[in-house]
């Protein structure tokens, strides 16, 4: 090696391990960045996800007690009782899996929608859940007069078990099975129904 090249060995090696250096801390920069980002992404969309669900339970909350006075005033359907609050939970969802040649509602969309347990009918053992099941915007059970199936319904945990096993053709709305303990919903339909014959499956995502 001659002496030139070794007189510039020093200054090769330093200005290596300065770009070395630098990389580290612009890679570390932008990842820091990117994660912070991302975070609030995600703050972002949980808030909005919940004051949507915060707005579709009091506009259906007011259908509901409409539906439930027209209900009442005919002597049919599950009844409201005579005094307290409505115990509502929040359902938060994420569409798996859809089937349907009418249905608009894809895999990955949400479903936000309120169940509430207002309701008994004669037996006063015998319990009712109401939910009017929105996905991607779209009301595919429930509304008005129907979205009723007998329950078990807790707030604290927040736990709702219940299904409604009959579709349009039987009782004028969809079939519709909820478990938030196994994490799922199905809601499914006859060719009677607003988007035909229909199957699909969710994966609930929060209840509160």
């Amino acid at each position: 090696m001659t002496e030139q090249k070794r007189s510039n060995l020093p200054w090769i090696l330093a200005g290596c391990g300065a770009l070395f250096v630098f990389g580290c801390c612009v890679s570390s920069a932008a990842g820091l960045f990117l994660y912070r980002t991302t975070a609030s992404r995600e703050q972002t969309l949980v808030g909005l996800a919940e004051q949507q669900a915060r707005e579709g339970a009091d506009e259906a909350a007011a259908q509901q007690a409409d539906a439930q006075r027209r209900l009442a005033e005919q002597g049919l359907g599950p009844q409201l009782p005579p005094s307290g609050d409505t115990p509502t939970l929040t359902i938060m969802a994420t569409v798996t899996r859809v089937s349907g040649s009418r249905m608009t509602v894809r895999a990955g969309e949400t479903c936000i929608f309120p169940i509430t347990y207002p309701t008994r009918g004669d037996d006063p053992t015998q319990r009712w859940c109401n939910a009017p099941v929105r996905c991607g915007g779209v009301l595919i059970y429930g509304g008005g007069t129907g979205g009723f199936f007998p329950c078990m319904f807790s707030q604290s945990p927040a736990s709702v078990v219940g299904s409604d096993s009959e579709t349009t053709n039987g009782d004028r709305d969809g079939a519709f099975s909820i478990d938030t303990n196994a994490g799922t919903i199905r809601v499914r339909d006859d060719s009677g129904g607003d988007y035909g014959t229909f199957e699909l499956d969710a994966t609930i995502t929060r209840a509160m």
